[in-house]
């Protein structure tokens, strides 16, 4: 600044010189140079210098003033100089009336001199030196502080229009582009000193077609400047306002910008600004509030922004990610900082994309520095469907419905990191998953998507009334029932997470599920998600019944089972090893190992245990409902292996034995059943031991000798064949049976009966001494002959039908019957009696016989023949009382057709001979004796106490 001050004093000194001076052009130079060598810094340097004031004619082809002591350049360089000067306004020092002209001017300003600069109260009084007109071709005004400045104006004009005014106007090259200058100054008066300027000034760029307004005051003091404008401003480009502030930045677009404007030399505020900024359809913005700038430091924003953008990349380029398919944003700001170093310092975003994405940002941003500690952003999303996170995710492998999540970003280009991760989805009424924790980097999610996270720390959580959703949702079979809650930890990167701890329980109101993990890798990228599983699995159910709803077996209730294993996946396949159970009932303790193939759908199921404390008695009175024995029977125990694949249920092995080997009863049953489920196969082996009478008679009614046998039983789906041995006492009879089948219901039935011996007092069939009042016969269920031959005529023979009895004697007190064959077939609705022999003693009977139902009514059929048969030494022998006795001989046969015994009766025909010796016919016997034989034989006894006869009986044709 003290440069002008020397051009003021080179002016004084050539308008203070005396009239007489100024005659000479000669003196004047002289006194010129004089002046300025000796009362400044600076040296003055005219080139053909012409003054003649008195002739108004002032001009000079060069004026240098340079520095005294350096070789700097010149503080100030005027070419080709022409001056309108009177005498009269040197001397009195004011120009209102002069004309100046100069070709070009250059001002060298430096704050490395030591030359001091006016005041700027001073400055204001060089306003009234201004001249009538001014005319510069060019002036470059060159300021060299850190950097060199040049600001070239060309075609300066000015102008007084009155005394206390002046107007000028000029064009610069800006950026090399055209800028027109429009300068309006007013001079204040204070006691007749200007004090202050009214400024006006407008500063446009036709070509960009910006604008720039400033008016208001500029006050001088004796320490500074300051001034109160209004500003208006129209930047077609908004770089253009920013490069102004040397301020760095990639906004575009045009900004309207009104404020206040007060400040000095060294900054200023603007105040209730208003900026305007125009990138549409990229982006809108409106700010509001005050800039605080300090040439030296910068400056501070304070403002209240608000706007819409076309994508969140805007502001989160930082992140990245490519949001544009989010649509565009609508939102507010509060932007602090400087204009060189803005910061975004809170502000809302809002999208809703087409989608149905909706995602809101909150957070703060430093576009520049990007310190972790400046740029947070909190993200709100929510949307229909995961699917709509494919764009950043990649395909997922399952739908679970609609999510929200929300987390805090924080970071920097290539450094960013998520915290407070919180994401729920799905329906909290069917099945919800909650996911918290944070990542350390998610740099390259543009390109690797979800893949890139990295330093994973991730909680899971799962909640659902009903897992028959979490089946829909993975479609698989997953069984329905069971409410499912848990928690687990994962570690890891977007690619691969494992599992640090956990706990999930599955429960329903019979079967309890408890899983703890403890190695996995879950993918969520890949397919399927989760591999290499390890996890302990704990079982419950009330009862081992419930296992019914899951498998296609009918289990009783047995008691509580506990079990626990290692789930381990294979694949795509998960599978229970190291399985151990145990079921605590009343009736039934089991312990099982084993292992489970397929848990899902559960199937390979491989199980191999053992059980005890099944009692014998309770078995025994639900088989035999009203059994009565009340000494203790035992309890049953056993071994078993269990095997279930492909939905078939087999029993490889299994052992059932009475642990008591002294008690009444001794059972061992040992075999195999063989796809329970359906075709079911068993074949299995017996031996038992009935060792107390009372025991035999609760389950048989008779008073037998101990009982013990061996049996092999064979079921298939087209055969069931049963072969048995048993000895009671010194009496041994063997069964051979085998039924064939169909689709489940009986298609043919073979049986032989065969024994060497009977004894009537092994079977319990022996009445005993009277005084015991033991009567065999009356524990019999006997059916009466009229029910018997009515069943047989209603039932259908059309299965092959094969039954023998072969017993080589019957022996008790008074019977010795040394033989009986019974052979009775069936087939197409016809039953033959083939063969009917009993041998007593010498003697021999035989009947023979058929029954055609195909016939219409039923036919019948009968012939024997019998010689000296005991009526009733059998009967006697059993404690049968009965009105006949003797021995019989018979020889006939009859026939008969009907539907019941009234019809057989009354189409009777044949022939029958009758012989009784050593006869006996008492009571009821022998009232039908005397009237109707045949009715006797097949309507029963009359009134009892009839007279007594030992005649022989007649023949008789009917």
């Amino acid at each position: 600044m003290r440069k002008l001050l020397i051009v003021a004093l080179l002016l004084s000194v050539l308008l203070a010189l005396p009239l007489l001076a100024m005659r000479s052009e000669r003196t004047l130079a002289f006194l010129a140079h004089w002046a300025v060598d000796t009362f400044t810094d600076y040296r003055l340097k005219l080139v053909s210098p012409v003054l003649r004031p008195f002739e108004r004619n002032v001009s000079a082809a060069e004026i240098h003033v340079y520095p005294e002591d350096n070789d700097a350049p010149p503080f100030l360089t005027v070419l080709d100089f022409e001056g309108n000067i009177g005498w009269t306004d040197l001397y009195t020092t004011n120009l209102v009336d002069t004309r100046l002209k100069a070709q070009q001017v250059i001002l060298y300003t430096s704050d490395t001199d030591s030359t001091s600069d006016p005041a700027p109260r001073e400055w204001l009084k060089y306003i009234g030196w201004l001249p009538a007109e001014l005319s510069i071709g060019q002036f470059h005004l060159v300021t060299a502080r850190e950097e060199v400045f040049i600001f070239p104006l060309e075609n300066v004009k000015g102008g007084r229009p009155n005394d206390q005014t002046f107007l000028a106007s000029a064009r610069a090259q800006y950026e090399g582009e055209p800028l027109d200058l429009n300068v309006g100054l007013n001079a204040l008066l204070e006691e007749g000193h200007i004090t202050a300027v009214k400024f006006n000034g407008e500063f446009s760029a036709p070509v960009s077609n910006s604008v720039v307004q400033l008016r208001g005051d500029v006050h001088g003091t004796a320490d500074s400047f300051n001034y109160d404008l209004q500003l208006n401003a129209d930047y077609a480009d908004v770089s253009e306002f920013l490069r102004g502030f040397n301020a760095r930045g990639e906004l575009e677009g045009r900004l309207l910008l009104q404020a206040q404007m007060r400040g000095d030399a060294d900054g200023f505020v603007l105040s209730n600004a208003l900026f305007t900024l125009d990138n549409m359809p990229a982006y809108g913005i409106e700010a509001a509030g005050t800039l605080d700038y300090d040439i030296s430091g910068g400056g501070e924003l304070r403002l209240d922004a608000a706007g819409e953008i076309s994508s969140m990349d805007v502001v989160l380029d930082w992140l990245d990610v490519d949001l544009h398919s989010l649509g565009r944003a609508s939102g507010n700001a509060v932007i602090t900082g400087t204009v060189r170093n803005p910061m975004i310092d809170r502000f809302m975003l809002r999208s809703e994309a087409d989608s149905g994405l909706v995602v809101n940002a909150i957070g703060r941003v430093d576009p520049f520095r990007m310190g972790d500690a400046e740029n947070k952003v909190r993200l709100d999303v929510a949307g229909p469907s995961i699917a709509t996170l494919e764009q950043w995710t990649g395909p997922l492998p399952f739908e679970p419905g609609a999510f929200s999540a929300s987390g805090l970003l924080v970071g920097r280009h290539g450094s960013v990191s998520l915290r407070d991760l919180v994401v729920e989805v799905g329906d909290p009424d069917e099945l919800i998953f909650r996911l918290t924790g944070s990542a350390g980097s998610l740099d390259g999610m543009d390109s690797e998507g979800i893949a890139a996270a990295r330093d994973l720390d991730l909680t899971l959580s799962v909640d659902s009334p009903d897992s028959r959703y979490l089946g829909e949702m993975l479609d698989i079979p997953i069984p329905a029932g069971f409410v499912l809650d848990g928690e687990l930890t994962l570690k890891g990167t977007g690619a691969i997470l494992e599992p640090v701890n956990g706990l999930f329980t599955a429960r329903s109101p019979k079967l309890d599920f408890i899983f703890v993990p403890h190695a996995a890798k879950v993918t969520p990228m890949a397919h399927p998600v989760i591999t290499d599983t390890l996890a302990s699995v704990a079982i419950t159910l009330d009862d081992v019944s419930a296992l019914s709803e899951y498998i296609d077996v009918d289990i009783p209730a047995r008691g509580r089972l506990d079990g626990k294993a290692e789930l381990t996946q294979y694949g795509e396949r998960l599978a229970l090893n190291n399985l151990k159970m145990i079921v605590d009932g009343n009736e039934l303790q089991l312990w099982a190992t084993g292992e489970v193939d397929h848990l899902v759908p559960l199937d390979g199921i491989k199980l191999k245990g053992r059980f005890s404390d099944i009692p014998t008695a309770r078995i025994l009175n639900r088989a035999l409902d009203g059994l009565d024995y009340q000494k203790p029977l035992g309890m049953l125990s056993g071994r078993f292996t269990v095997d279930y694949s492909g939905g078939k249920l087999n029993i490889p092995s299994f052992t059932i034995e009475s642990d008591d080997k002294q008690g009444p009863l001794l059972l061992t049953v040992s075999g195999k059943s063989l796809d329970i489920t359906g075709r079911l196969n068993v074949q299995s082996d017996i031996d038992y031991r009935l060792r107390d009478p009372d025991l035999l008679e609760a389950l048989t009614g008779l008073r037998m000798n101990p009982l013990q046998g061996q049996g092999k039983i064979q079921l298939s789906p087209s055969e069931f064949v049963l072969s048995h041995t048993g000895e009671i006492g010194d009496s041994v009879a063997k069964l051979d049976a085998r039924a064939s089948l169909s689709a489940g219901k009986l298609t043919g039935l073979t049986a032989a009966l065969n024994s060497p011996l009977l004894y009537l007092s092994d079977l319990g069939l022996q009445a005993e001494v009277a005084a015991e009042g033991y009567s065999p016969v009356e524990k019999l269920d006997r059916a009466e002959p009229r029910d018997f031959i009515e069943h047989i005529l209603g039932r259908r023979a059309s299965m092959p039908t094969d039954l023998r009895v072969n017993f080589g004697g019957i022996s008790g007190k008074r019977t010795n019957i040394n033989r009986l064959d019974i052979h009775v077939t069936g087939q197409n609705n016809r039953y033959t009696l083939r063969e009917f022999n009993v041998g007593y003693a010498d003697t021999v009977g035989e009947v023979r016989g058929i029954v055609d139902l195909n016939a219409q009514p039923p036919f019948v059929s009968l012939a024997g023949e019998a010689v000296a048969l005991p009526l009733n030494t059998l009967g006697r022998d059993m404690g049968m009382d009965a009105d006949v006795r003797g021995e019989l001989t018979l020889r006939g046969g009859i026939s008969s057709q009907g539907t019941d015994m009234d019809q057989l009766l009354g189409d009777l025909d044949g022939s029958l001979a009758l012989a009784l010796e050593d006869a006996e016919v008492q009571g009821a016997a022998y009232d039908l004796l005397a009237t109707d034989l045949l009715a006797w034989f097949y309507t029963g006894p009359p009134p009892k106490n009839p007279p007594t006869s030992t005649a022989p009986w007649p023949s008789s044709s009917c």
